[in-house]
């Protein structure tokens, strides 16, 4: 049996992933979500090139 893309699209945008996480978990989540890390050296870097090489106007 062969599934065209449009069936195979449906059927992985139709069912959403929940993931239960402790309290400590959500804790941990939502503490990031606030207070992300600051950007490395490398992100900014990888962020730059990206930038350039599909010429998104900032």
């Amino acid at each position: 049996m062969t599934l065209s893309l449009q069936e195979v699209l449906n059927s992985m945008t139709k069912k959403p992933e929940i993931i239960p996480l402790s309290l400590e978990d959500r804790k941990a989540f939502v503490k990031v979500l606030l207070n992300p890390p600051k950007s490395s050296a490398r992100l900014l870097k990888a962020t730059k090139r990206f930038l350039n090489e599909v010429k998104v106007k900032k």
